[in-house]
């Protein structure tokens, strides 16, 4: 109950019990994708480290995630 309600789900408790396992279900697969692109973006700055075309990709990919506000 608890993760729907840190999620914005304010009316989680009065959800039927299958519902609510939908709804944790959902919860967790856009965590694990959330958890999925912080890697990735960690994965691309490691490689801008250690290489100057690298360093393009991943400054590309900071102005796409920022709509260029970056």
């Amino acid at each position: 109950m608890s993760l729907l309600l840190a999620n914005g789900h304010t009316n989680a408790w009065r959800y039927p019990l299958g519902m609510l396992q939908d709804e944790v279900r959902l919860v967790h697969q856009r965590q694990d994708k959330q958890a999925a692109c912080a890697m990735s973006g960690m994965y691309m700055a490691v490689a801008a480290l250690l290489d100057s075309n690298a360093v393009r990709t991943f400054n590309d990919k900071i102005k796409e995630l920022t709509h260029g506000e970056a």
